[in-house]
């Protein structure tokens, strides 16, 4: 997850900005760009996903999930 992108501004007469972030799944080759209204609103954003992120991989290290196993 990236937060480094600077604010998208469009304008037409009413300044419109969007703080875009970008999301990942490693599994997968494309990614996904998200935009919240505010820069608050990013970094709550981001800081829940974090925390998701952490509670997944918590419980697959409880769970002794590997990957992928070899035989």
């Amino acid at each position: 997850m990236t937060t480094d992108d600077p604010p998208i501004i469009r304008s037409r007469g009413v300044r419109n900005v969007l703080y875009p972030f970008a999301l990942k799944h490693i599994g997968k080759p494309d990614h996904y760009t998200l935009c919240a209204l505010t820069e608050l609103n990013r970094l709550e954003w981001c800081e829940k996903i974090r925390e998701v992120q952490t509670r997944h991989a918590a419980a697959r290290a409880s769970q002794n999930i590997e990957p992928f196993s070899m035989r």
